[in-house]
């Protein structure tokens, strides 16, 4: 949804976004006090989460923006800006890999944090049609899969090939994306069931420990001598023996066979000459007594 909100910048009428800015917060500051159906998520429901008048004003918000611009492109930037200060609205803060409790006084109502954030966006807008106002805006087309880059079954079975693989995989440091974003995913609705919510995690590349996901052997089977092999046995050795050992040594393994089968894939795909880059930082593991530093970067670079 981001990805596709910002790549069809191109189709967006600015002045019919100008326009409606105001409209819409007009809308939103006058909401009739009524009380919305909330998601299935103990989160969202537990009072201490939000504010119970500033939800009803997010989902409120969401419900006026779906009801005035419908199916035209538009609806999307609002809906954006929207899901962009939902985190802001909320009790809530995202920490590492999880949500904290923080006490937010004096936040403006959602309405006011609404115009701010589609202003804002509106003159990124603007600026960017003016860079490239003299271009031809219609010559790269683009298509969006939402798939999985261990597997890229998107693609299909064909030949074609590509210059460049560019990407940011997970980093190996216990965060869990869908955990930490789950008050976007359910409020926006990308999410609405329990079911629906435990697929998406158990999908979810193995770079961390918060569900037990199946286990699969790649590096195992590597060469004994194989340098990505030699590493990440090393490394698992190095990992302290407290609590936490077998979630991370689970967690490392599977890292390492999952950033293999993606780099396989990528190997396949990339032309002859092309290339594939991969943005990634290190982390830091174990504790202040016995601090084990996990060198993604070069655990990556053994498997490519």
């Amino acid at each position: 949804f981001v990805a596709r909100t910002k790549l069809a910048w191109v189709s967006y009428r600015i002045n019919r976004i100008h326009s409606f800015i105001p409209k819409l917060v007009d809308a939103i500051r006058r909401r009739p006090q009524i009380a919305f159906e909330l998601p299935n998520l103990s989160t969202i429901r537990n009072q201490e989460s939000f504010n119970r008048k500033k939800l009803n004003d997010l989902l409120y918000a969401r419900q006026v923006i779906q009801d005035k611009l419908g199916s035209d492109p538009e609806s999307d930037f609002f809906l954006l800006g929207w899901a962009s200060i939902i985190e802001e609205v909320s009790n809530l803060r995202k920490d590492g890999r999880a949500l904290r409790f923080v006490d937010k006084e004096d936040r403006p109502p959602v309405y006011w944090l609404l115009e701010e954030k589609w202003n804002s966006m509106l003159s990124d807008l603007v600026e960017t049609e003016q860079k490239l106002k003299s271009k031809d805006q219609n010559r790269v087309s683009w298509q969006i899969h939402n798939s999985d880059g261990r597997t890229l079954q998107c693609i299909g079975n064909n030949d074609l090939k590509y210059d460049l693989i560019l990407y940011s995989p997970p980093y190996l440091n216990n965060l869990d994306y869908s955990e930490v974003y789950k008050l976007e995913l359910w409020l926006s609705g990308f999410v609405t069931t329990s079911t629906q919510f435990k697929e998406l995690r158990q999908s979810t590349f193995r770079s961390h420990p918060s569900i037990k996901f199946q286990e699969t052997d790649f590096v195992d089977n590597l060469l004994s001598n194989s340098w990505p092999k030699r590493l990440r046995d090393l490394l698992l050795l190095a990992i302290p023996k407290d609590e936490f050992h077998g979630a991370r040594v689970r967690t490392v393994r599977a890292y390492m066979d999952d950033m293999f089968l993606a780099l396989s894939k990528q190997f396949q795909r990339v032309k002859p000459g092309g290339h594939v880059v991969c943005v990634v930082g290190n982390s830091l593991h174990g504790n202040a007594h016995q601090p084990i530093l996990v060198a993604t970067d070069l655990l990556i670079s053994a498997l490519g």
